[in-house]
């Protein structure tokens, strides 16, 4: 048995999952969607969707993904965006896709 110093030195923080909000720019058609599986503190379960770039993952909420289909939908061409989160909670937390 480590002692709290030893396992504290040695401690190597497991990946996170980020929020696509925190990258400069994406490039849409470089991003693969994949599915990840949680579960809660109280046991249940939940799944969110990921893109990984460089090793990170970052989530993709659904409003993101609607609100790329409504930039696609007036510039079917967009190659790059940009993720703007405003709010602190997750009740006032708002995402705005900014066409690059």
């Amino acid at each position: 048995m480590a002692s709290l110093r030893e396992a504290s030195l040695a401690y190597e923080e497991k990946g996170t999952t980020k929020n696509i909000s925190e990258l400069e720019m994406v490039k849409l058609d470089d991003c693969q969607l994949e599915e990840r599986s949680f579960e809660r503190s109280d046991g249940t379960p939940f799944s969110v969707e990921v893109i990984s770039i460089d090793g990170v993952e970052y989530r993709v909420p659904k409003t993101v993904k609607k609100g790329i289909q409504a930039c696609l939908s007036v510039k079917p061409d967009m190659k790059k965006f940009k993720v703007v989160r405003s709010g602190t909670t997750k009740d006032d937390t708002s995402y705005t896709v900014v066409p690059m």
